[in-house]
């Protein structure tokens, strides 16, 4: 296997969701906000984490000091940035990669609570990995997600996992790498990867430096999300992909992605329009709709892939400018779209408002969202 990156798979076994709801009394009209913070918090062995811990811990005891560096404290609230979502069960995951010190635990899970700020529980298990992004669980019910296995590297950040019920053995995994703007595409049968490169996974420098919460975005982020149409009689998909930095989407067929043969065969699907930057995407089979998190408008948009894409064609599903400020994660799961809401921009340029709420997981249902827009049927 590929030595640029560490691969993990967990299995998570089926239960019946049921999270809780409260009524919508903001002005975000077709999403539930499900989970809020205004900080991070951990639930750890009995033990509520909800303020900075200044000592270490060991497998065995606890020192306090007075003087220690970040890299020994256990715990530092503001350290503590949601990044990525699943949601399976009655559990949703809650990924908080380890970009600086003070993080306790990387993979996260919480219950269906009577609260909207529930603790972060680590996830049993997970006590060895050290930096997770956005975890998938496949149609197997198998937990799959990249583990860095460094600090402070934004590089391995989004997995996809191909895969049929029928041919569980038989699963394939692409997954982006933003420091090389490439693909890495690996196969559970075999145990092996490889790594494919392509100018469609490449940052669009035209699209650059567009602005979130007043902050101009300059980050050269190329491939960055892989979504899957659902599967032809072949058992082959379509993939739609696109880099960050890009108005642009592309698509291939995964029959290429998994023999490496892909020079000659992406297509360009079309443009978005201006302002229609994405990070993660999503594929909603029922209704032929992908839908883009649009962190230039504070919005998801949307559009039917049976449809010529050009901005005619492309919908705000709906648009927030206080809870969707730079949607970090975006997935869909049966008929219900989800996201986590982080404000990445504020918390790298400047800084949170710790007595204000930050971070957000709404949900909503794809009927819903694409009502009154092109994307509706």
């Amino acid at each position: 296997m590929n030595n640029v990156f560490k691969f993990l798979l967990l299995v998570c076994f089926a239960q019946k969701f049921s999270f809780g709801y409260e009524k919508v009394t903001n002005t975000v009209t077709k999403l539930r906000e499900v989970l809020s913070w205004k900080q991070i918090s951990y639930e750890i062995d009995g033990i509520l984490y909800n303020r900075d811990a200044n000592y270490k811990k060991t497998a065995n005891a606890l020192y306090f000091e007075d003087d220690l560096e970040d890299s020994e404290k256990y715990f530092i609230q503001y350290n503590n940035v949601p990044i990525g979502l699943e949601v399976w069960g009655d559990k949703i995951f809650v990924t908080v990669p380890r970009r600086r010190f003070g993080i306790p635990s990387t993979l996260n899970f919480v219950r269906n609570a009577p609260w909207k700020s529930p603790g972060l529980q680590p996830y049993p298990g997970s006590e060895d990995l050290v930096s997770v992004y956005r975890p998938r669980i496949d149609v197997c019910g198998r937990l799959w997600m990249v583990d860095t296995g460094l600090l402070e590297v934004p590089g391995l950040t989004s997995i996809t996992v191909d895969v049929t019920k029928d041919r569980c053995d038989d699963a394939y995994a692409y997954i982006n790498d933003l420091a090389t703007e490439s693909m890495i595409v690996y196969s559970l049968k075999s145990n092996t990867s490889r790594r494919l490169n392509h100018p469609s996974f490449v940052h669009d420098e035209a699209a650059l430096n567009f602005t979130v919460a007043d902050y101009v975005i300059n980050w050269r982020d190329g491939l960055f999300s892989i979504a899957l149409s659902e599967p032809d009689p072949r058992g082959d998909r379509t993939a739609f992909y696109h880099p960050m930095v890009s108005n642009q989407e592309f698509s291939i067929n995964t029959q290429f992605l998994k023999s490496g043969d892909i020079d000659n065969n992406v297509k360009v699907v079309g443009t978005r329009g201006v302002k229609t930057q994405s990070g993660s995407h999503g594929y909603h089979a029922a209704t032929k709709t992908l839908f883009f998190a649009n962190p230039a408008q504070d919005a998801i948009l949307c559009w039917r892939v049976d449809t010529i894409m050009a901005p005619a064609n492309i919908g705000i599903a709906i648009q927030d400018h206080a809870k969707l400020v730079y949607i970090s994660d975006l997935k869909i799961k049966g008929d219900d779209l989800w996201v986590l809401v982080n404000q990445m921009p504020k918390f790298v340029f400047s800084r949170l408002n710790t007595s204000e709420v930050n971070f957000y997981i709404h949900s909503g249902k794809v009927r819903d969202l694409i009502r009154n827009t092109p994307c509706e049927q």
